[in-house]
């Protein structure tokens, strides 16, 4: 993982040090600018697409990962690295163990993520307060289901690439290729840049109810990210976690029973015990994952 305090060559500003602050508003920065033309350009894409639709939705999800995500990135850590490839983790390729090291991480954790999603989302919290993040939660399940609201092939296959794939790409990016060592510095380790990553990772998504078992995955792939030095195998696995919902989901929708893989570790489906068995091997998984991620890397 790069640390860009020791591996700046410029500034924005002749003269001016390239200190942690000046980084990491200039991300914000361009974050924002992103952001901003994703929603100008929302229109067009209901435009051409149909308000609302489908399409327009994963057209304005592909803006938003390509804008908002992985050009900040790259022009951010353009300005203040040698190189950006390098620095960024995209030049170090994960090897085949480390891949199947995480593949195993992320299926045996699944029963305790259930758990942990269904404690967040019955999670009270003042009436105010709670009924307003009830509401963004509402909206953002509305249009994650519009999204995801296909039975085609051809549907599953733009939903893993965009959903899946562009989209965990472009935040692991952002989130840890850039901003987590960008964190790091005076006050601060490797450590602590990890999880503060994971918690703006998790904040971004504007789901309160979703906010631990995010900011846990978010961890994880910050994790990953810091043993392997590369940005691909925390991708692949955030990719994977997505791909994962939209498969679930449109294996449901072609009439698939998929409630087991979505309730396993919950008291709902009465295997609240397989939260516990998930937590030791999601520890152990874990724990040989980093050991051969390391040796590998």
């Amino acid at each position: 993982m790069a640390d860009f305090n020791q591996d700046h060559t410029r500034t924005l500003i002749p003269g001016l040090r390239p200190t942690r602050a000046v980084m990491l508003l200039t991300l914000g920065i361009l974050l924002l600018l992103g952001l901003i033309f994703t929603a100008s350009a929302a229109p067009l894409a209901d435009t051409v697409f149909g308000a609302g639709s489908r399409d327009a939705l994963l057209a304005q999800s592909v803006l938003q990962a390509v804008c908002s995500f992985i050009l900040p990135a790259w022009i951010c850590v353009k300005i203040f690295s040698k190189d950006a490839g390098k620095a960024l983790g995209l030049t170090t390729p994960p090897r085949a163990a480390a891949l199947l090291a995480t593949l195993v991480c992320m299926m045996v954790a699944v029963p305790l993520l259930n758990e942990i999603i269904s404690l967040n989302a019955s999670m009270k919290l003042p009436e105010a307060t709670d009924a307003l993040f009830r509401q963004w939660e509402k909206t953002s399940a509305e249009i994650t289901a519009r999204m995801l609201a296909t039975d085609s092939v051809g549907g599953l296959i733009s939903g893993i690439l965009v959903v899946g794939v562009l989209t965990g790409f472009a935040e692991e990016l952002f989130f840890r290729g850039a901003l987590q060592p960008m964190l790091r510095g005076e006050g601060m380790g490797a450590q602590g840049a990890i999880w503060l990553a994971a918690v703006v990772f998790s904040i971004m998504h504007f789901q309160p109810f979703g906010f631990f078992p995010r900011l846990l995955l978010g961890a994880f792939f910050g994790y990953l990210y810091a043993w392997s030095g590369s940005i691909w195998l925390s991708a692949a696995a955030h990719a994977l976690n997505n791909s994962l919902v939209v498969l679930v989901t449109w294996l449901s929708r072609r009439g698939a029973d998929t409630s087991f893989y979505e309730t396993a570790g919950t008291p709902e489906s009465g295997t609240l015990w397989l939260a516990a068995v998930s937590a030791v091997a999601t520890a152990a998984a874990v724990y040989y994952s980093s050991r051969i991620i390391k040796q590998r890397h």
